[in-house]
């Protein structure tokens, strides 16, 4: 079964609505043939490299001639069938609250599990502490997405004193383009800064692979950690109350405005 998304945005969203289709696929015994598009930056075979890469997903340039369309509602009579044929229109304005409110019942342990996306990190000797913060195309005029740094550190902060970390790594994922004060966090010892480019595909991968394997992961109000969030199995996650996907109940929530722990 192929899913068709016709949506022109950054990575972490992309990446998201494919393992929103992919999981969805997983609980309903659907054969999950990958994502496919027009006219969109992200349908090409070199970004499905990475993907395959990275997360062991296969996706394919196809077109959609001589392929069977469906509606969304139909695809479950599709189970245990070969479905190559065929693809849905993944409606983002409809689906995305669905998978949202249904958070916990797609994304649970056997589909990470399946998923097989984790990188060996056998090598850690420190406790790892991830931090995404949205900069690059975000400022504080934007507050739908941003979030001040004081509120970064007031969570670490929380985060190291909570725990007792006495030997950790503190790795902070942000752009080049920073758009706030990046010394600030220079009090923390063994500071890590991965400051990328938003069309360096290899770094945006191993950035979101680090994620994935942190023992702490401070999300943003952006797909780009809410993933790896979603897909981290055994790490503690601190989750934006601001952010308009729901955590998983596992997750930990802090206040967008301050940094406190509400839960």
């Amino acid at each position: 079964m192929f899913f068709y998304i016709e949506r022109q945005d950054r990575t972490g969203s992309i990446l998201q609505l494919m393992f929103y289709a992919c999981s969805y696929c997983f609980h309903n015994n659907i054969h999950f043939d990958g994502i496919i598009s027009n006219n969109v930056w992200w349908y090409n075979a070199s970004f499905f490299s990475y993907v395959d890469k990275y997360f062991k997903i296969k996706n394919k340039v196809i077109k959609l001639n001589n392929m069977n369309n469906i509606s969304f509602d139909q695809i479950k009579n599709y189970a245990n069938v070969d479905s190559q044929h065929i693809y849905t229109e993944f409606d983002v304005s409809k689906l995305s609250p669905y998978f949202s409110d249904n958070i916990n019942k797609y994304f649970n342990y056997n589909f990470k599990k399946h998923i097989n996306h984790v990188i060996s990190n056998n090598n850690k000797t420190k406790s790892q502490i991830s931090i995404h913060i949205r900069r690059g195309d975000v400022n504080d005029s934007i507050p739908l997405r941003y979030t001040n740094d004081q509120v970064y550190l007031n969570v670490v902060d929380y985060i190291i004193k909570h725990y007792n970390l006495q030997d950790y790594e503190i790795h902070i994922f942000s752009e080049i383009k920073f758009n706030g004060n990046v010394n600030l966090y220079n009090k923390y010892k063994l500071l890590k800064l991965h400051l990328t480019k938003n069309n360096n595909m290899e770094e945006i991968m191993e950035d979101m692979m680090h994620m994935i394997n942190s023992d702490f992961l401070v999300c943003s109000k952006s797909s780009f950690s809410y993933l790896p969030a979603l897909l981290n199995t055994d790490g503690i996650v601190f989750h934006n109350n601001k952010f308009w996907n729901k955590p998983l109940d596992n997750f930990r929530v802090y206040n967008d405005n301050t940094g406190e722990i509400i839960r």
